[in-house]
């Protein structure tokens, strides 16, 4: 089995094991401050603003998506949108009281633009030698990744949480240039 296989599977059989496991001892949350909007703020010190926007549906589960732009050349993706998914199975104490906190395993896709430099052969008919010619082109990816971190909560309804990640580019046409893409972060926020 291929990777590919190998990533659908996982992500497939987490986010089974995750609504079974829930469904059965939880009921779907509906009163209480249960969305959350937050900034990724090394992302925007480095060039590209983060936006994100989870959606908590049970005591241990919520739904998100996030959202990026860069403003600098130097960022290696113009825009990604990656929507996710985030199962909390460990809180901190003083932290029992919040739905979707502590620890958390993430599971997303990744859809984005990126510059990368495309090679490609030119024959010089003159002489039957090769030449190797390079340019900047743009580019589109999609992938599946996982991801780990942790959600504080204040009394106050602030948020704070540091995550990492990674998942990888099935796009054939990017994939050589960009094979995966990174998804890590200090994001602030808040919950209303």
């Amino acid at each position: 089995m291929n990777v590919k296989k190998w990533m659908l599977a996982a992500a497939a059989l987490l986010l089974s094991a995750s609504f079974s496991s829930s469904a059965k001892a939880q009921k779907v949350l509906t009163e209480g401050p249960l969305n959350e909007v937050k900034i990724n703020l090394p992302m925007a010190l480095a060039g590209n603003i983060e936006l994100s926007y989870d959606r908590i549906l049970l005591e241990d589960l919520s739904l998100g998506v996030a959202a990026s732009a860069a403003w600098e050349d130097s960022y290696p993706y113009k825009y990604a949108v990656v929507p996710y998914t985030r199962w909390f199975f460990w809180k901190h104490r003083g932290q029992d009281e919040f739905p979707g906190a502590g620890f958390f395993i993430e599971v997303n896709a990744g859809f984005f633009g990126c510059k990368y430099t495309k090679n490609y052969t030119v024959s010089n008919g003159l002489n039957g030698g090769l030449n190797i010619d390079s340019k900047d082109a743009n580019g589109f990816g999609a992938g599946l990744g996982l991801g780990i971190g942790w959600k504080w909560i204040s009394k106050s309804g602030f948020v704070g949480e540091i995550y990492t990640g990674a998942g990888r580019n099935f796009v054939s046409a990017t994939k050589d240039a960009v094979p995966a893409y990174i998804r890590s972060g200090i994001s602030l926020g808040y919950r209303f």
